[in-house]
């Protein structure tokens, strides 16, 4: 997959990453500060989260977590269901769904990545409001024959230089099993 930017549109996902640290050239990792496990699928993923940034709450759908941001400016989400599905048909779906609120939504940056030593698709929406800053979409999707992983951030465009980093930290908690066992209580 090739990175896709529109021509209007420069992304600030895109720019920041030329400010970031060089190891993430070598692939992106949990943060250290990520001592929070929330386990999905009986352990096929997890997804570590910094609880002094992020607080998980209640969704009222079974396949979904939920998280918000201390300051209540960044929503972040988990979606995760027991059936394979390529990423970027999962990314693609996104969109679709992001199109029914927002019909002018747009990727405005995709890349290949490796996470936590797993690849995964990473995408950037950006989805206009009536009249407000447009909010973004960052995420990161997996799929495999077993599962199917979409794990986001949503800021308004506006907010996004301020929450780059703990955006970016919460995806990178992303962690997919190879040999998928529960976690030692």
């Amino acid at each position: 997959m090739m990175k896709r930017a529109l021509p209007k549109t420069i992304s600030l996902i895109a720019l920041a990453a030329v400010t970031l640290p060089s190891t993430w050239a070598q692939g992106h990792q949990k943060p250290s500060t990520a001592g929070r496990p929330n386990q999905v699928l009986d352990g096929a993923a997890t997804l570590w989260m910094d609880p002094t940034r992020w607080t998980g709450v209640l969704s009222a759908r079974e396949d979904t977590l939920i998280f918000i941001h201390q300051d209540s400016v960044a929503h972040g989400r988990l979606i995760f269901k027991p059936e394979g599905k390529p990423a970027e048909a999962q990314a693609q779906e996104i969109l679709e769904r992001v199109r029914k609120v927002s019909p002018a939504a747009k990727f405005i940056f995709e890349e290949p990545r490796k996470v936590n030593g797993v690849d995964v698709h990473c995408f950037q929406i950006e989805a206009p409001q009536g009249g407000g800053s447009p909010m973004i979409y960052y995420g990161y999707v997996y799929g495999d024959e077993r599962i199917s992983i979409q794990v986001f951030g949503l800021v308004e465009l506006a907010n996004l230089g301020k929450y780059y980093l703990d955006l970016t930290g919460f995806l990178n908690g992303l962690e997919i099993a190879q040999d998928p066992k529960p976690l030692d209580p």
